[in-house]
């Protein structure tokens, strides 16, 4: 395999012409209330069905959050295959991952969504499968449950005020949860049986040799984390 490219962009990118190459990665960066023009802009685009979801969110700001990525994604999606944005077709897999409709005559990209308060991220790739996760460093995780016995051990040392192991906690959480997002199978996966060190991930003890995960560094307060399927498709 070639050496893969990770490109990070942010808001003010947006507007800019891109070009995916076969061996990159693009993570888009966005502060979802910065761009309210453009939700504005593309409002119509979203589905029927996707608008009777939205509006069962209860909190405004977690509906914008949601509605943010469904345009992004379709926006930057057209931008890639430089055509209209009305072409793109979001569909959902069996637990809910979304994948573009195939077109004919243009690759298939394969993207990724998330967010977490004023942060909306998304990965696109032309390898395989790809998932991102981003999460708030809160004081103390409450999701220790779901961690694998050797990092519930690594965690024993975990105080409110250890920022730094704080830091590491969410670093290996959001790894996880972009791992279980790029395989589409949703809460169905049991997270305790994954284990993440470094860019490596394993699953009961056994390394998943095409799959690397990606840490990015690149939001202060925040763990961002992208796994991609390095089995590039033929």
């Amino acid at each position: 395999m070639s050496r893969m490219i990770v490109k990070i962009y942010y808001e003010n990118n947006i507007l800019d012409d891109k070009c995916l190459c076969l061996d990159e990665v693009h993570i888009w960066i966005i502060r979802w209330n910065s761009i309210s023009y453009l939700v504005s802009q593309y409002w119509n685009i979203i589905e029927d069905d996707e608008k009777s979801e939205l509006l069962r969110y209860k909190n405004i700001e977690d509906c914008m959050r949601s509605l943010t990525g469904k345009i992004l994604s379709r926006k930057l999606l057209s931008n890639y295959l430089g055509t209209s944005i009305q072409n793109i077709r979001i569909v959902k897999g069996k637990y809910g991952k979304p994948y573009m409709h195939s077109i004919q005559g243009y690759d298939e990209i394969r993207f990724s969504i998330s967010h977490s308060n004023e942060f909306v991220v998304l990965a696109f790739t032309e390898f395989g499968s790809i998932g991102v996760d981003i999460e708030e460093n809160k004081e103390f995780p409450q999701i220790l449950r779901k961690l694998s016995n050797s990092e519930i051990n690594e965690q024993t040392v975990l105080s409110n005020e250890d920022k730094f192991q704080n830091k590491i906690f969410y670093d290996e959480w959001t790894a996880k949860e972009a791992y279980v997002k790029a395989l589409g199978l949703g809460l169905q996966k049991d997270l305790r049986t994954i284990c993440i060190q470094g860019d490596k991930v394993f699953e009961c003890g056994e390394l998943m040799r095409s799959w690397k995960i990606i840490s990015v560094n690149a939001v202060r307060g925040y763990s961002l984390s992208v796994a991609v399927n390095i089995k590039k498709k033929n």
